[in-house]
């Protein structure tokens, strides 16, 4: 006695800004069957969290005008691309957060003109800094950070980031 088999083939869909307005068609490819379709529809919140690829865990600490950016609830059009100081990054779970919110205060008590962002995106906590539209603007401020806290030095760099945009 033979038994039928049944072959079935694994569609991988990217995900992409499009597919948050419009549903993907993907054939489906069993037994042959190229007539069905599936449809896939991801809500926008989704597509957002994806983009973002990261968890804000604290807001800036001081904005000038007094907003605050919302950037949980995925209020992006206030933000740019930009520059921010990276002070501290780890991935020890046991000791990064704590260490990443003490470095944070240290910073907002010598800058407090500048925003501090804790950032966890597994398995790295991160801790950075400031809101510059220009890499010269940023490396200025690492410059004033490494010379503040020589201990902070050799993990202090400058790196891409969407920035919050000033009025």
């Amino acid at each position: 006695m033979t038994r039928p088999t049944l072959s079935i083939a694994v569609a991988v869909i990217a995900i992409s800004p499009l597919a948050a307005h419009s549903a993907v068609n993907v054939t489906s490819f069993i037994n042959n069957d190229t007539t069905s379709t599936i449809h896939v529809i991801q809500p926008a919140a989704l597509t957002t969290l994806l983009e973002r690829n990261a968890v804000v865990v604290d807001e800036p600490a001081n904005v000038a005008d007094g907003d605050s950016d919302d950037e949980t609830a995925g209020n992006a059009s206030h933000r740019s691309a930009g520059y921010r100081v990276q002070v501290f990054s780890d991935n020890n779970q046991r000791t990064a957060k704590g260490e990443a919110r003490s470095k944070e205060m240290q910073i907002k008590e010598a800058f407090p003109e500048y925003g501090t962002y804790i950032v966890y995106n597994s398995p790295f906590w991160r801790l950075k800094v400031g809101d510059f539209k220009t890499q010269h603007e940023a490396e200025a401020a690492a410059d004033a950070i490494k010379s503040r806290f020589p201990a902070f030095a050799r993990e202090v760099r400058v790196v891409r980031d969407r920035v919050n945009a000033r009025r």
